[in-house]
Parts: structure tokens; C-alpha cells; sequence
């Protein structure tokens, strides 16, 4: 059996966590965990939207196993979320779509202003020119969205590569779809589907491939609201297509700063919005024997791929008097982003390390965020 307890804490998240795993609560190898975790993320600060949340999640799952190299996981639990929304700074299509699902939310904070009608310098919007009442409070931009969620996810996973950190043979797929159930604030589904494969070309040669595809959407009495934002798939960084900064690919929306004609504008303080669809892989190329040093491998890699917006539609806030939204929103084939390079891959004493370098092939617009040379520490496997 498996317990254990994990805290984090920096500067965009602070996360505690609690886990529970009998691996073989029937004879049969059927297994049984539970997670408990408490978090609180500045998204702002991970190169996504400006808004926070505060999360509890409580889960149970329970995996079943058909053959020695096939799965099946299936995940039921609750998730408590506080989203925080901050007028003129969280961008305007995710305040719209929070309003448009849960309704409104009041703004806070909130001060008296006392009864200034007598006060010939108060301003008239700051004046209900009654004597007999009070004016209204003073509120600030910030606006609490609680959201409960009921959901469940199952998966199937088939592994028949010969190592689990550094293969070198066999393939990998994992299936899953995970959705929230009928009766919860927002009702949505997510598909998901990630394969790789490796081959030996010689003694000191394999070839990999890999894909990472992703779909979400709504349902229900969410109707045509689109997948939540705050569920989105992101691509760019060590984890998808090197070569960029982390979860930059994709619709982001930022000011913008008119131009000549007034159709067209300069975009600045662009947030990553994230997509309902992905589409990333790579091909690889890993010299295994190139370093004579145990659990370390380089290799040359082309990765590819972008998030798109789905069902969500954006295009009524390109000609908004406080934003746009800028990149590609619709799936298209010149939309997908190329980079190429070269890693190092170390399974250090300390846990596994990863340093790439690559360059973009098609970088398609000025504003898109390059981060040639990336690191990665503990990268869970």
C-alpha cells in the first residue's frame, strides 16, 4: 500500500495533498486509492489568464487490470472551485462566459460612501440626491464565481514498451474521456488520446513518435457555452512543442493598441487562453548510446502541434473597446506551429532531468513567444 502527503508552495500556487493506494484490494489486482488536495493558484503567474482559484477535490479511483500490459482507471469525485475575476485585468470572454453560465456575480470589495447629498462636490454618480437614503457602497472590480462540480472520468491504457522512464522498444496508448455530471454548475465532457512509439533502427539508434490529442466541449443546460476556459488544453513548452514558451500556443487575448486603418491593431500584455481542441506530437530521433553514462540520452527531435478554440467563439470581442483576442481559433493545417532541436535526457540521483534547445521553423506571428533553450526538473514520467 501507498500513502503519501505532497506540499507545494511558490509563487503562483500553494497545494496540499493527501493520497491513499492498495494496489491490490482483490486477489485479482483490482486497485483502490483515494486523493484529497487543497490548492490556490495565481493563473496569472503561469503564463495563463489573469484570475485565481481556490479548489477542494476529493476523489476515488479504482483501476482494474485486463492483461499484463492493459488497463482500465475509473475516477468519480467532487471538486469545489472559487474563481476570482477582476474587472479591466481577467480577460473580458472569460467574465462573459462565467455571467452568461452561473449568472451574476456581485462585485466586492465594498465600502460605504456615506450620505453626501447635502455635498455639492460629490460626484452625481456617487449621489442618489435622496437625504432620507444612503448613497450607494463604493465596490471594487473583483467578482467570486462558486462552482460545484460532480464529475467522472474512465481510461484505458495499453503499455508494451520494454522501460518505463527511458524506452527504447514498444508502444504506449492511454484513452480517457472525463465529463461533469447532469446537475452540476457546469456541464462539459473532454476526450483525450496520447500515443508513442518506439523503434531500434540499430545498436545505437531509435525512433519515436508521438501524438497528444485533446477535445472538450459543453452540454446540457451549459447549452453552446463551450468548454469551461478554466478546463482548457494548453500546448508550448517541454511538454509539447519546445521551442516556445510554456502554454502560449493558441488564442490569447491582450490590448489593443489601434492602428491605421481601425481595423487592425498592435497586441501588448497578451493572456494565454488555452483551446478546447489540441493537436501536438513529435518525431524523435534518441541516441541512446551516445553518453556511456547510466539513464542518459540526447537526442534530435521535430515537434509540432497548437490549441484551438472549439466551439467558443471569440470573434465578437476582436473589435471590443477593452481587447482582442489574437491567434489562430479555428483548427487549420497552416496554423500548426513546427519547432526542431536537440535534448538531453538524465535520470538523475535527485530525480529525472530534461534540457532542450529549438528553434521555431514557423513561427506565424510576430507576438508569438519563443523560449529556445528550456529546463525541466521532476518531470513525472
Amino acid at each position: 500500500n501507498r500513502v503519501a502527503v505532497s506540499v507545494q508552495n511558490n509563487s503562483y500556487s500553494q497545494r496540499l495533498s493527501f493520497s491513499y493506494l492498495d494496489p491490490y484490494f482483490t486477489e485479482n489486482g483490482v486497485s483502490v486509492g483515494y486523493n484529497l488536495s487543497f490548492s490556490n493558484y495565481d493563473q496569472s503567474n503561469n503564463n495563463t489568464a489573469n484570475y485565481t482559484s481556490s479548489n477542494t477535490n476529493l476523489e476515488a479511483v479504482f483501476g482494474i487490470p485486463l492483461t499484463e500490459n492493459d488497463n482500465i482507471l475509473f475516477t468519480i469525485g467532487y471538486d469545489k472551485t472559487d474563481l476570482t475575476t477582476f474587472v479591466g485585468s481577467t480577460p473580458e470572454p472569460l467574465i462573459d462566459y462565467l455571467a452568461t453560465v452561473l449568472g451574476p456575480s456581485p462585485r466586492f470589495p465594498c465600502f460605504p460612501s456615506g450620505d453626501d447629498d447635502n455635498n455639492a462636490t460629490t460626484p452625481p454618480g456617487n449621489d442618489d440626491n435622496n437625504p432620507t437614503s444612503p448613497d450607494p457602497d463604493i465596490c471594487g472590480g473583483n467578482q467570486l464565481w462558486p462552482i460545484n462540480q460532480f464529475r467522472a472520468a474512465t481510461g484505458w491504457g495499453r503499455d508494451t514498451r520494454n522501460d518505463y522512464v527511458l524506452p527504447t522498444r514498444g508502444t504506449l496508448n492511454r484513452a480517457g474521456v472525463e465529463f461533469s455530471f447532469p446537475g452540476s454548475d457546469i456541464a462539459y465532457y473532454k476526450f483525450s488520446y496520447e500515443f508513442e512509439y518506439y523503434r531500434p533502427l540499430n545498436s545505437w539508434l531509435v525512433f519515436k513518435a508521438g501524438t497528444d490529442l485533446g477535445y472538450g466541449d459543453s452540454y446540457g443546460d451549459t447549452g453552446d457555452a463551450g468548454l469551461p476556459f478554466f478546463k482548457n488544453f494548453y500546448a508550448g513548452g517541454p511538454q509539447s512543442v519546445r521551442g516556445f514558451e510554456a502554454n502560449t500556443l493558441g488564442p490569447s487575448y491582450g490590448s489593443c493598441i489601434p492602428l491605421a486603418p481601425a481595423t487592425t491593431c498592435i497586441p501588448s500584455y497578451l493572456q494565454p487562453l488555452g483551446g478546447a481542441v489540441k493537436v501536438t506530437g513529435s518525431f524523435e530521433l534518441l541516441f541512446p548510446k551516445l553518453i556511456e553514462a547510466p539513464g542518459t540520452r540526447i537526442s534530435a527531435f521535430l515537434d509540432w502541434g497548437n490549441v484551438f478554440a472549439g466551439s467558443f467563439d471569440y470573434s465578437k470581442y476582436n473589435n471590443s473597446a477593452f481587447g482582442a483576442v489574437f491567434g489562430d481559433e479555428k483548427f487549420s493545417l497552416d496554423a500548426i506551429r513546427l519547432s526542431a532541436g536537440v535534448a538531453l535526457q538524465w535520470q538523475a540521483p535527485i530525480g529525472p532531468i530534461s534540457i532542450s534547445y529549438a528553434f521555431p521553423l514557423n513561427s506565424k506571428y510576430d507576438f508569438d513567444r519563443v523560449e529556445e533553450l528550456q529546463f525541466t526538473f521532476g518531470q513525472q514520467f
